[in-house]
C-alpha cells in the first residue's frame, strides 16, 4: 500500500500509470503502443479539453462466462476549467465512450499540464434486465462518476487502500469490485461508523464526569435510566457541535483558508493540516486543555470576531473571520470543559485519513471523499431517537429527483397548457445544457423570464432536518441560472438564492444548526476569499411547524390588528324569547416594526454589536405583537364577562329570583380562568422567546414569514415550492400524545382522522402554505397509500387540489428502517379536469412503469393504491363478509395512556394458570397457526384494572360466543385465520370474526359503527340494517367462512384490495366477498375444513405423531380447499375445464369427525385421506388440475 500511495502523490504520469495499471486491474490488460485519438466535436468539448485519447483497456471476466471491457483514458483539459469543480462537460466527455460494445466502463484521466492535482474518474452504465420478461430494456441507468482527486497535497489514503484492495483480488475481480474499489456509498458508512465511536467517548468523559452538574447545571439525582438519558441530551448536543465545527474547519482547510501566512494579502498558501498541527504543536500541558486553551480562543475570539489583519494570536498565521453564528460561544462556563488529548489526537487522526471535498457531489458525479452531504448522514443517524421522530436520511437520487420535478412544475405553472414551454423547462432542468442565443428556441426567448421566475421563487421545508431538499433546491435554482445566463457571479447568485428563496423550519435544534452549516458550506465552495458569513437566523428557524399556537391560545393573528366577533356568552336568550347578538371588537395595538425588512437587514450584517442590537430589536418587535395579541384577548373576553353580567341583570329584571344556570355559570368560569391564564402564558411565552436556546412548542408563521404568506398586496399569497420528507410516527407512540392533543385542538386541520400518523398534518399544512399555483412534494411512508387513516386525506386533496404525480416506492428500500415509501407532487389549484401521472417504481429507484389512471374529478382514494383498483371478477354473487360478521381487532391489554399511563403492561394481566383473577382464555397472534390456536395463558378479567383500565375498549360478547373466527392482522404468504368455539379472549394482534346473529340484542357504541338496529338513532346516512345482517348470517357455516378465509382466492383478494403492505385490518377483511351460495354448496366445503381442523388439532395436542408425511396430507387438504372455493367464485372456468371438485367430495365420502381423540381414530382417518391422496384418485386428479389453472387468468375469464 505504502508504494501505492508514493505514487499517488506524485504528479500525473502517463508512464507510471500505465506500469501500475497492470498490477491493479483484473483481467487481461492490452497497453496501445499508439494512443487512439478521439475527436472533439463539439464547441463546449472543446472549451474544456484540448486533447481525449485512448491508451489501453482491460478486458475483465464477468463472473458469467462473458467478459467486460474497461477502456483507460488521457484527457487533457484546458487551463481555463476548474479542474476540481467541473461537472457537466466532463461527464459528457466520458458517457460518450461507454456503448456497452466496445466499453462498459471507462477509466479515464483528467489532466492539466504542468498544474496540480489530475482527477482519476471510474465511470459505468449498464443495461437493465426485466425480471419479469427476463428481455433487456432500452432503459439504461445513468453514467455515474466517481473520482480521486490524486498529486501532490492531496490526501491518497483511501485512494491507496481501495487500489491495493483492488490490487489483491485481481485473480478473481469483476466489474463489480472495480466499482466497490471507487465506492463513496461504502466511504460515507466507513466515515460515519468510524465518526460514531469518537462522538462517543466525547459523550463518555462528560457524561462520567462533573460537567453535567458543574457545567450543564443538570440535576441528576433520582432520575431513572430513561429520564436520565433523556436529560443529558444537552451534553449530547454539545459533542455534536463540537465535533460538527471541527467537520466544517476541514472544509476550510481544503480551500486553504487556515493558517495564511501573516504578511500575505491573499488567502492562498494555508496549512492543509492546520487543525492537527494546532495540537500537535502544544505543549503537553495544553494537549491536556486542548478544547479550552486553543480550540475556544479559535472559536470564539478568532474566527466569531473581526481582527486586525485576521491573526490568529496562538500561531501568528491568518484566519478568516467567518460570521454567522457558528463559532458563538455556547453558554458560560464552556471554556471549562475539556478532553483527554488521546480523543482529539484520535479524531484529529481520523479526519486526517480522508478527502475533505467542498462541494455537494450530484448523485451521478462522486468526488471520492467526505462532502458536505455527509454533515446531513451524521445528523440523520446520530441526533436523538431519530427513528422514534421518525427522521430518515433521504438518499441523494431521491432528493434530486423531488427537486428538478417541483422546479419544472413550478416553472410551467407559469405558462399553463404551453406544451412547448413544458417541454423546454424539463429539458433545461434534467439537462442543463448550454443555450445558444443565436437559435430561435423556446429557452433563448424566455431565458429572461425564466431568470426572473426563478429569483422570485420562495421555497420551504417545514420539517428541514439537515437541509437536503433545500440545498437540493439551491444547487438546481443556482446550476439552472448559470445555463440561462452563464456570466453570473457565482458566489453572489448562491446568496441570493439563500436570503431571497430559501426556508425552512425543524423542532430539533440540532437539525437546525446543521442546516444552516450546510448552506455555509455551499457558499464557501463558490468564494475564491472568504468573506464573512451571512446569517441564517431568520431563513432556517427553530419551532414547531404544525402549530401556531401556545396553550390553545391563537397566535397566527399576531402581525395584524384583531378583529374579533363575540356572541353575547353565558346567555340562554333562546329559551327566554331573545336573540342571540354578536359585537364586533376591533383592537388596535400599538405599531408594530416590518419584521421582513429587519430580517433582511440582519442577513447581511457581520458586526457582532451590531448584529446583537438589531437581534434585540427584532425580539422587542415579536415581543410587543405577543403582548399585543394577548391584550386585544384579554380585551375580547373582559368585554364578554361584562356581556355576561349585563345579560344577567336583564333576566333577573324579567324573572324573579332568577339564578343562572350550571352551564351559565360553567361558561363565566371558564371565561374568567383564561383571563387569569393570560398573565401565566405571557410570562411562559417571554420566556421561550427571550431564551435563544429554547426549544419552541410553535413556529409563528405569520410573523416570520408574513411578506410571503399575507394576500396581495402585503404579501405573495403563499411559498412557489413546499418541499420535504416529514417525520412518519404512529399515533400510539406516547412521545407526541400531547403534541397531537395540540394539533387537534388547533382546529386548524381538516385531514385527521382516525389514527393519523403524524406526516397526515404535516401534508396538509404544506400545501395550506402554497400560493396558488404552487407545488408541494414530499416522501412519505406508503401507509399513505393503503391506511385508513389516510382516506380523509386522499379525498381533500382529491377535491381541493391538482395531484400532479404519484411515485410508489413500496417495492423498494429507499430508507435502511423498515418503512417503505410514496412520493406525491399536489399543485394548489382547481384538479377536477386533471389526470395525475401514477409511476410505480421497481428494483430501483427511477425503474418506473406507468400505471392507469383517471380524471381527478371521478377518481377515489383508490387513486392511490398502485394496484389496478378493487378486483373482483366473480362470476356469482356475493356479500361482503362484513355483512355476515362484526369483525373487530381484540383488546389491547396494557394500561390506557390518557388515564393510567405506565400503570401496567400485558404481561402483568396474564397468568399461566386458570384462577379466579384470571378466568378468561387469552391468545395472540404468536400462537396461532392456519384453522388452530393454541392456548396456554389466561387474562385478568373483572378487576380493578381490567378491563376497565385497559388501552383499548373491549366487551365480552365479542369473545363469548358459541363459534367465531380469530384472523392474524399480519399479512404474509399466507392468510392465517382459525375456528373457535372455546370463548377466547385476545389481543390487537388478532381480528375478531363473530356472525352477527350471535351478538343479536347486544348494543354498543362499538357495534354501532358498523350497524344499527332499526330504532337505533344514528348520524350516517346509509348505516347497515342489524336485523337483515343477522337474518343474512344464519344462512352461512362459520366453517364455510373460515374456508374462505384461508383459500388462495381471499389471499389473492385481500392482496390486490388491503391498504397496508404489513398489515390486514378490520376494513380490509370486511370487504371479503363470500360467495352467496346456498348450505348445500356449502357443504363440501365445510366438511373438508371440519376434516382439516380435527387433525391439525390432534396433532397440536400429540405433536410427536406428527410425520413429514402427515404435513404432506395436510397441505393436499387444504389445496383440496382451494379448489372447492375457487370452484365456487368461478363455475364457468371449472365447467370448460370439466372439473368438478365439490362433487367429487360429496362421493368421496371422507370421515368429518368432530374430534379425534386417539392414535387409532388418527390412524383411521390417515388411511381415509390417503387413498384420496393416491395418484389414481379423482380428488387428487382435481387438485392437480386446479393447480396448473392460473387464478389470475381465471379472474379475468380465461
Amino acid at each position: 500500500m505504502n508504494d501505492i500511495q508514493e505514487q499517488l502523490r506524485q504528479p500525473y504520469s502517463n508512464k507510471v500509470w500505465s506500469g501500475l495499471l497492470p498490477m491493479l486491474l483484473p483481467g487481461r490488460i492490452e497497453l496501445f503502443q499508439q494512443p487512439v485519438e478521439f475527436p472533439l466535436t463539439a464547441e463546449s468539448q472543446r472549451e474544456i479539453a484540448t486533447g481525449f485519447r485512448q491508451f489501453g483497456r482491460a478486458v475483465i471476466p464477468d463472473g458469467q462466462g462473458g467478459e467486460k471491457i474497461l477502456a483507460v483514458f488521457e484527457v487533457d483539459v484546458t487551463s481555463t476549467v476548474n479542474l476540481l469543480r467541473n461537472r457537466v462537460a466532463l461527464r459528457q466527455l466520458v458517457a460518450r465512450c461507454i456503448d456497452e460494445v466496445s466499453a462498459h466502463a471507462v477509466l479515464a484521466f483528467f489532466v492539466q499540464r504542468g498544474k496540480h492535482p489530475y482527477r482519476l474518474t471510474y465511470a459505468t452504465r449498464e443495461s437493465v434486465l426485466n425480471t419479469e420478461t427476463l428481455a433487456i430494456e432500452t432503459r439504461e441507468t445513468a453514467t455515474r462518476r466517481y473520482t480521486y482527486v490524486l498529486g501532490p497535497g492531496e490526501t491518497r489514503r483511501t485512494a491507496a487502500l481501495r487500489l491495493a484492495g483492488l490490487a489483491s483480488k485481481r485473480e478473481s475481480a469483476t466489474l463489480k469490485e472495480i466499482t466497490d474499489a471507487f465506492s463513496v456509498d461504502l466511504l460515507n458508512k466507513e466515515f460515519f461508523d468510524t465518526y460514531k465511536s469518537h462522538y462517543q467517548k466525547f459523550c463518555a468523559h462528560l457524561i462520567e464526569g462533573e460537567a453535567p452538574a458543574s457545567i450543564f447545571g443538570l440535576k441528576l439525582r433520582s432520575l431513572d435510566e430513561k429520564a436520565r438519558d433523556k436529560a443529558l441530551k444537552p451534553v449530547r448536543d454539545f459533542v455534536k457541535k463540537l465535533l460538527g465545527r471541527l467537520v466544517f474547519l476541514h472544509f476550510l482547510q481544503k480551500k486553504g483558508w487556515l493558517g495564511c501566512p501573516a504578511d500575505a494579502t491573499n488567502w492562498k498558501n494555508g496549512d492543509p493540516n492546520f487543525l492537527r498541527q494546532l495540537f500537535d504543536t502544544a505543549p503537553a500541558a495544553e494537549q491536556r486543555r486542548f478544547h479550552s486553551r486553543r480550540l475556544v480562543p479559535l472559536f470564539f475570539d478568532t474566527l466569531n470576531r473581526e481582527r486586525k489583519g485576521d491573526l490568529f494570536a496562538i500561531t501568528g498565521t491568518r484566519v478568516p473571520y467567518l460570521n454567522g453564528g457558528l463559532f458563538e460561544r455556547d453558554f458560560e462556563g464552556v471554556e471549562k470543559i475539556d478532553f483527554p488529548p488521546e480523543l482529539f489526537a484520535d479524531v484529529l487522526e481520523f479526519f486526517g485519513h480522508y478527502n475533505f471535498t467542498i462541494d455537494e457531489n450530484d448523485p451521478d458525479d462522486h468526488e471520492i471523499g467526505i462532502d458536505p452531504e455527509m454533515l446531513g448522514h451524521i445528523f440523520e443517524n446520530l441526533l436523538e431517537d431519530n427513528k422514534d421522530k421518525g427522521a430518515y436520511y433521504t438518499p441523494k437520487a431521491v432528493v434530486q429527483y423531488m427537486c428538478q420535478q417541483t422546479l419544472i412544475l413550478a416553472l410551467a405553472g407559469h405558462f399553463p397548457g404551453d406544451a412547448e414551454a413544458r417541454a423546454g423547462i424539463e429539458t433545461l432542468i434534467r439537462l442543463k445544457e448550454p443555450i445558444d442565443p443565436q437559435k430561435d428556441t423556446w429557452l433563448s426567448r424566455h431565458a429572461t423570464r425564466l431568470e426572473k421566475i426563478l429569483d422570485d421563487l420562495n421555497i420551504c421545508d417545514p420539517a428541514i432536518g439537515s437541509g437536503a431538499f433545500p440545498i437540493g433546491l439551491l444547487q438546481e435554482i443556482f446550476w439552472t441560472k448559470l445555463t440561462l445566463h452563464p456570466a453570473l457571479k457565482r458566489a453572489q447568485t448562491k446568496r441570493a438564492i439563500i436570503q431571497h428563496s430559501i426556508h425552512g423550519v425543524d423542532l430539533d435544534a440540532g437539525a437546525v444548526e446543521i442546516a444552516r452549516l450546510r448552506f455555509w458550506l455551499a457558499l464557501i465552495v463558490d468564494e475564491t476569499e472568504p468573506l464573512p458569513l451571512p446569517n441564517l437566523d431568520y431563513q432556517i428557524m427553530q419551532g414547531n411547524s404544525l402549530l401556531e399556537s401556545f396553550e390553545r391560545l391563537d397566535l397566527s393573528k399576531i402581525s395584524q390588528p384583531a378583529r374579533v366577533g363575540v356572541t353575547l356568552l353565558g346567555s340562554d336568550q333562546g329559551e327566554m324569547g331573545f336573540t342571540a347578538t354578536q359585537v364586533e371588537i376591533t383592537s388596535t395595538p400599538g405599531e408594530r416594526e416590518d419584521l421582513a425588512a429587519l430580517q433582511e437587514k440582519y442577513f447581511l450584517l457581520h458586526d457582532p454589536e451590531s448584529k446583537a442590537q438589531l437581534r434585540k430589536r427584532i425580539d422587542r418587535a415579536v415581543l410587543r405583537a405577543i403582548d399585543a395579541e394577548l391584550e386585544d384577548r384579554r380585551g375580547v373576553l373582559v368585554d364578554a364577562l361584562k356581556n355576561w353580567e349585563r345579560d344577567l341583570a336583564r333576566k333577573k329584571k324579567l324573572t324573579r329570583n332568577y339564578e343562572p344556570s350550571p352551564k351559565e355559570l360553567k361558561a363565566r368560569d371558564r371565561m374568567q380562568a383564561e383571563i387569569d391564564g393570560l398573565a401565566v402564558k405571557k410570562e411562559k411565552l417571554h420566556a421561550l422567546l427571550e431564551d435563544p436556546l429554547a426549544a419552541r412548542p410553535f413556529f409563528l408563521w405569520h410573523l416570520w414569514f408574513k411578506h410571503i404568506i399575507s394576500a396581495p398586496p402585503h404579501g405573495r399569497g403563499g411559498f412557489d415550492i413546499v418541499i420535504g420528507n416529514p417525520p412518519y410516527v404512529r399515533a400510539d407512540n406516547p412521545d407526541i400524545a400531547e403534541q397531537r392533543q395540540a394539533i387537534l385542538a388547533s382546529g386548524n386541520y381538516e385531514t385527521l382522522w382516525e389514527r393519523w400518523d403524524l406526516f397526515i398534518p404535516f401534508i396538509e399544512h404544506g400545501h395550506r402554505l402554497l400560493r396558488p399555483g404552487g407545488v408541494e412534494a414530499m416522501i412519505v411512508s406508503d401507509a399513505y397509500c393503503h391506511s385508513k387513516y389516510a382516506m380523509k386525506s386522499q379525498e381533500w386533496f382529491l377535491q381541493n387540489a391538482i395531484v400532479r404525480r404519484l411515485d410508489f416506492l413500496g417495492k423498494l428500500q429507499i430508507f435502511d428502517a423498515g418503512v417503505k415509501n410514496m412520493i406525491f407532487f399536489y399543485e394548489r389549484g382547481d384538479g377536477a379536469r386533471n389526470f395525475p401521472e401514477r409511476r410505480l417504481h421497481t428494483e430501483r429507484f427511477g425503474n418506473v412503469s406507468d400505471l392507469p389512471t383517471e380524471q381527478q374529478s371521478g377518481a377515489t382514494y383508490r387513486l392511490f393504491f398502485p394496484e389496478q383498483g378493487e378486483k373482483q371478477g366473480f362470476e356469482i354473487k356475493t356479500i361482503p363478509i362484513g355483512e355476515l360478521c362484526y369483525v373487530s381487532f381484540g383488546c389491547r391489554p396494557n394500561s390506557d395512556e390518557r388515564v393510567a399511563r405506565g400503570l401496567f403492561v400485558v404481561a402483568d394481566l396474564l397468568s399461566d394458570k386458570k384462577d379466579a383473577k384470571h378466568p378468561k382464555p387469552y391468545i395472540e397472534a404468536k400462537d396461532m397457526e392456519r384453522w388452530i390456536f393454541h392456548q396456554s395463558r389466561w387474562l385478568e378479567w373483572n378487576t380493578e384494572r381490567s378491563p376497565a383500565l385497559l388501552a383499548r375498549p373491549t366487551f365480552v360478547e365479542l369473545y363469548e360466543v358459541p363459534e367465531k373466527i380469530v384472523a392474524a392482522d399480519v399479512s404474509g404468504a399466507e392468510n392465517r385465520a382459525a375456528y373457535d368455539t372455546q370463548g377466547v379472549f385476545h389481543s390487537h394482534t388478532l381480528i375478531s370474526f363473530v356472525p352477527w346473529h350471535y351478538l343479536a340484542g347486544v348494543r354498543n357504541k362499538s357495534i354501532k359503527k358498523s350497524a344499527v338496529y332499526v330504532d337505533e338513532k344514528t348520524s350516517r346516512d346509509a348505516a347497515h340494517q342489524r336485523e337483515e345482517m343477522e337474518k343474512n348470517s344464519r344462512q352461512f357455516s362459520v366453517r364455510f367462512l373460515l374456508a374462505v378465509m384461508n383459500s388462495q382466492v381471499s389471499r389473492q383478494f385481500l392482496r390486490k384490495n388491503r391498504r397496508s403492505n404489513v398489515h390486514l385490518y378490520p376494513d380490509d377483511w370486511k370487504k371479503l366477498p363470500i360467495a352467496d351460495v346456498p348450505s348445500d354448496q356449502q357443504a363440501p366445503i365445510e366438511a373438508i375444513t371440519k376434516l382439516t381442523i380435527s387433525i391439525a388439532t390432534f396433532f397440536s395436542h400429540h405433536p410427536h405423531a406428527r410425520s413429514a408425511r402427515d404435513e404432506l396430507l395436510i397441505s393436499f387438504l387444504e389445496a383440496l380447499i382451494d379448489a372447492l372455493v375457487a370452484q365456487l367464485y368461478y363455475p364457468d372456468q371449472f365447467r370448460a375445464k370439466r372439473l368438478d371438485a365439490a362433487k367429487l367430495v360429496s362421493e368421496a365420502n371422507l370421515p368429518t369427525p368432530e374430534k379425534i381423540s386417539t392414535a387409532e381414530e388418527m390412524d383411521a382417518v390417515r388411511a381415509a385421506v390417503e387413498d384420496a391422496y393416491d395418484i389414481k384418485h379423482p380428488l387428487r386428479a382435481v387438485v392437480y388440475d386446479f393447480g396448473s389453472m392460473e387464478l389470475a387468468a381465471m379472474e379475468a375469464g380465461k
